[in-house]
């Protein structure tokens, strides 16, 4: 019936909210999962929100949930999934956003995207936000990409920038060496720092 309302009206692209509404059984259960992907290869494109499992998320909510709540096939099936999280920003009024690329078939790779809403009676106000610079969010950015952010503030030891990053030095080490997006300089006092690379 859907597909056929799909023709009728011409629609080329569906948005689900949520998964667990659309499913006949236990999300647990992989035949649900696989049930569910086979009605969707029925239907045109379609964009799905997916609650995370509870346990994940820890007693504070703000867990690293790896994937949505039931069978892995919900995850394994799809084209590409996106991870969804929220901190309250200066306000209850304001909330940041940020979207984080989980997985990928093809194509290419895909960054994270941030949002700043504020909320008002009248109506939400959206716009694009820098990830790097929200607290609770930045974390969840690639390594090289938190690197950067911190190395436009002028050079850096692989100690103070591991440091400031919260992470551990052969991990920095090894982020600028596989990026070209870095450069080491040695200084006049002999200490060797990294560097944005000029473009």
């Amino acid at each position: 019936k859907i597909r056929q309302y799909c023709d009728e009206h011409q629609i080329q692209f569906l948005a689900g909210d949520s998964v667990a509404l659309a499913c006949d059984g236990k999300l647990a259960d992989d035949d649900v999962a696989v049930r569910f992907h086979r009605a969707l290869g029925k239907l045109p494109p379609s964009l799905w929100a997916a609650h995370v499992p509870k346990s994940s998320l820890g007693p504070d909510g703000k867990g690293d949930a790896i994937g949505p709540f039931g069978s892995v096939f919900f995850s394994n099936l799809c084209r590409s999934s996106w991870l969804v999280k929220k901190e309250v920003g200066e306000s209850d009024e304001v909330v940041n956003v940020g979207i984080f690329p989980q997985k990928q078939n093809d194509g290419m790779r895909q960054k994270p995207v941030g949002f700043e809403l504020t909320f008002s009676p009248e109506r939400i106000d959206v716009r694009g936000t820098n990830l790097a610079h929200v607290e609770g969010l930045s974390e969840r950015l690639p390594l090289a990409a938190r690197m950067v952010e911190a190395l436009k503030a002028g050079p850096a030891t692989y100690v103070s920038l591991a440091e400031a990053l919260g992470a551990k030095i052969d991990s920095v080490i090894q982020a600028a060496r596989r990026s070209d997006k870095f450069e080491k300089v040695i200084a006049a006092d002999g200490i060797t720092r990294i560097v944005l690379r000029s473009k």
